[in-house]
């Protein structure tokens, strides 16, 4: 194994296990997945497992990913809306991330946790940071959201900008 690493220019600009750094505040510094990946992955199903269907599989994703997005309102409120939308009456904790899984908590401690978490980065230095990352305006991270998270069926996006989030895949 060969360790690579470089120094960077941009807030966000490195990435750890997945993740990019968003520092807001006094010091105030979190975590936050890669959002181009996110966003390619979602609604792919990565289960051969017969035993959950599309609906609590997809539950099982949208809920670990508002949890990883949980510092920022604007990417967990698209996750929260789809975890709702989905089947959720048999969901376990095998159904999440390790990510989420390793948090310690069960299902409603981690719906809890997405729903209260007092650590928010605001929309002017979350629309600031996707700027200075991904070139990418709020606005049109919001319509690739929308044709993406919501979405029930897998299919390509078109979308002008969507290009801007290739850093991540």
């Amino acid at each position: 194994m060969v360790l690579k690493g470089k120094a960077v220019k941009l807030n966000g600009g490195a990435t750890l296990l997945s993740r990019r750094l968003i520092i807001f505040g006094d010091e105030v510094k979190c975590m936050l997945p890669l959002i181009g990946k996110a966003l390619a992955r979602f609604n792919a199903r990565a289960s051969m497992n017969t035993g959950v269907t599309d609906s609590q599989y997809m539950a099982g994703k949208a809920l670990s990913y508002a949890y990883e997005f949980r510092h920022v309102p604007f990417m967990r409120d698209f996750f929260m809306r789809r975890f709702h939308s989905e089947d959720q009456s048999f969901l376990t904790l095998d159904d999440l991330t390790w990510f989420t899984r390793t948090s310690g908590m069960d299902i409603p401690q981690l719906i809890d946790a997405v729903a209260n978490e007092t650590m928010l980065v605001n929309e002017d230095i979350f629309r600031e940071w996707v700027m200075e990352v991904y070139d990418l305006g709020l606005c049109d991270l919001e319509e690739i959201c929308e044709m993406v998270i919501p979405n029930q069926v897998l299919e390509f996006v078109h979308h002008p900008e969507v290009d801007c989030l290739a850093i991540d895949w």
